[in-house]
């Protein structure tokens, strides 16, 4: 795009989640980025810049895993910056009635998520058979 707009990672700038994560600001969006973000957290990873040439990150094989090999093979470097943290001190739900979806954010010692998605869907079924 021309001038380069830059998108930051940032919550408040998610416009969709219906089937992946789109982020949106300065007249530009990118979608399906939670892959490459899952993939810089699961890594340490909490300052960098990605340079893409399209609207959508590649989904690749649906997973982080490619995303981890590219970050191993770049190499992490250390900077000389001050860090924010942010910790919860009590439990933080969220709950939006239109979308079905819920959330709960609880005080932990260490990151940890877990996810349970459910599309009331007979194609996609929450616990598929074996």
């Amino acid at each position: 795009m021309p001038h380069q707009p830059t998108i930051k990672a940032d919550c408040d700038l998610v416009t969709d989640t219906s089937r992946g994560t789109t982020l949106e600001s300065n007249g530009a969006s990118v979608s399906t980025i939670e892959h490459v973000l899952a993939a810089l957290v699961g890594m340490g990873v909490d300052n960098c810049l990605i340079e893409i040439n399209g609207p959508e990150m590649p989904i690749m094989d649906g997973s982080s895993a490619p995303f981890v090999e590219i970050i191993e093979k770049a190499g992490i470097a250390e900077q000389d910056a001050a860090k924010i943290w942010y910790s919860i001190d009590e439990n933080i739900f969220y709950y939006d009635e239109k979308k079905r979806v819920e959330m709960v954010a609880m005080p932990a010692a260490e990151y940890e998520v877990t996810t349970l998605i459910d599309f009331n869907s007979p194609v996609l079924a929450r616990n598929m058979p074996v």
